[in-house]
């Protein structure tokens, strides 16, 4: 019988970054909604090798009463060695508003607040370099030929890497301050 080890080790691939625009929606049966765009930000993370460029990518994203965030986000990223290849991707995941920390990294929720406190709380800013922290399952769209032919040989070392047709995983974290949100996740798969 195959045993899996205690950790799972995960090999690096991108790290993807992006400037939010966030736009409030309001209340709808038992969940909030807020409307993410994700816009290009022209940077990369200290540490980062591989920066996934962001062309565009939205999400609808809902709060629950209870604090939880569900992301089903579509994105539309270049390659950092591929001028004009093109991949889409969605990622996808929950995470606890509960876990939110800031700059000094320390959890701004105790385990006694309620659900109104921690969901109020985020809803009217939760303060600059605050932070909620990301897992998420990542995929990516890899056409089996470009536009242009001359594409096809970038789009072949994306699906010869194991990044099509495979379920990828995101680490990272949203820094949700006031006023400058982004993201940062970095992109890999699991080796077992």
């Amino acid at each position: 019988m195959r045993t899996f080890p205690a950790t799972l080790p995960i090999k690096y691939l991108y790290t993807l970054t992006a400037h939010i625009k966030q736009t409030h929606v309001g209340d709808i049966e038992g969940d909030y909604r807020v409307d993410f765009d994700y816009v290009p930000n022209g940077g990369s993370p200290p540490g980062a090798d591989q920066t996934l460029s962001v062309i565009s990518g939205s999400d609808r994203v809902f709060v629950s009463d209870d604090g939880f965030v569900d992301f089903q986000t579509r994105i539309t990223v270049s390659l950092p060695d591929a001028k004009g290849v093109y991949l889409g991707g969605v990622a996808i995941g929950r995470a606890d508003l509960r876990d939110c920390c800031d700059s000094a990294d320390k959890t701004l929720f105790k385990d006694a607040d309620t659900n109104d406190t921690v969901v109020g709380r985020w809803k009217s800013g939760l303060g600059a370099g605050s932070y909620l922290p990301l897992l998420l399952g990542v995929t990516f769209d890899i056409p089996t030929q470009g536009s242009d032919p001359t594409l096809d040989p970038a789009y072949d070392k994306v699906r010869k890497a194991g990044i099509g047709r495979r379920l990828l995983v995101g680490v990272g974290f949203i820094i949700c301050g006031n006023s400058d949100e982004s993201v940062v996740l970095h992109i890999g798969k699991v080796a077992v």
